[in-house]
């Protein structure tokens, strides 16, 4: 990818970041927190709908 593109890439992330950034690092932590919670319970209904799906064949 052109170099150029990806730190005009990067600069409009960090933009957009600005006001997570300015949360109060509770509030990040809580975030964080729910963010990997609802991904772990997704993860785990995904593998489980794979193991039934293993398991009638």
């Amino acid at each position: 990818m052109n170099n150029r593109l990806e730190k005009v890439a990067l600069k409009k992330v960090s933009m957009n970041l600005q006001p997570f950034n300015t949360l109060s690092p509770f509030t990040k932590q809580m975030l964080s927190a729910i963010v990997i919670v609802f991904a772990v319970i997704f993860l785990a209904h995904k593998g489980f709908e794979f193991g039934q799906w293993l398991a009638s064949r």
